[in-house]
């Protein structure tokens, strides 16, 4: 409502509405600062900023959980399940790139956290294979899945994992088989 009183000329309202919602939030002028200096972060290269900055920032911890200032969790990403991340983290055993998928890793994860073993020891320690979700077929993806999974697995392999010269020389095969496609079609790129 201020933005819009301020839009159509009106000052005195915009004002008045500015002042109510200082006070509403408990940011003052008797406190200092701006609105800006409220909603700067902590520290410049901070990604998310801190929308109300504590007046002492003290990291805490609570029995195991630690609570730091400044760091924020990222949910962008699921992870994947203790197999798959220790398999990438070792770059050993099969990696499919339908494993990449966003919606498979989501399910893949709840039913790993559904249906845990009982003993604390994995699958992957033991030497067994793969006893979770099921990995969906990499012959059964359409184009753009294909895509989108070795886009995720460049990204993944690359940021998350540290494999930059791996996922490197995943655009460039990706840049190969895109060739390959416009030559001679869908199937001879995946090949």
């Amino acid at each position: 409502k201020a933005l819009k009183a301020q839009e159509e000329g009106d000052e005195e309202k915009a004002d008045r509405l500015l002042a109510m919602w200082d006070k509403i939030a408990g940011k003052t002028e008797a406190k200092g600062g701006s609105r800006e200096a409220h909603n700067s972060s902590k520290e410049p290269n901070q990604i998310i900023p801190l929308k109300w900055p504590a007046q002492d920032q003290i990291d805490t911890q609570v029995g195991s959980t630690k609570f730091v200032w400044g760091v924020s969790n990222s949910h962008d990403d699921g992870g994947f399940t203790p197999y798959f991340h220790k398999l990438i983290l070792e770059l050993k055993g099969p990696l499919p790139f339908t494993i990449f998928n966003k919606e498979w890793q989501e399910k893949a994860l709840t039913y790993q956290s559904l249906n845990r073993p009982k003993t604390e020891e994995t699958a992957a320690e033991k030497g067994l294979r793969y006893h979770g979700y099921p990995v969906p077929d990499e012959w059964r993806q359409t184009f753009i899945d294909w895509t989108l999974n070795h886009a995720s697995a460049r990204e993944t392999l690359g940021i998350k994992y540290k494999y930059s010269t791996l996922a490197e020389w995943l655009r460039i095969h990706k840049g190969h088989c895109e060739k390959l496609m416009k030559q001679h079609g869908f199937m001879v790129g995946l090949w």
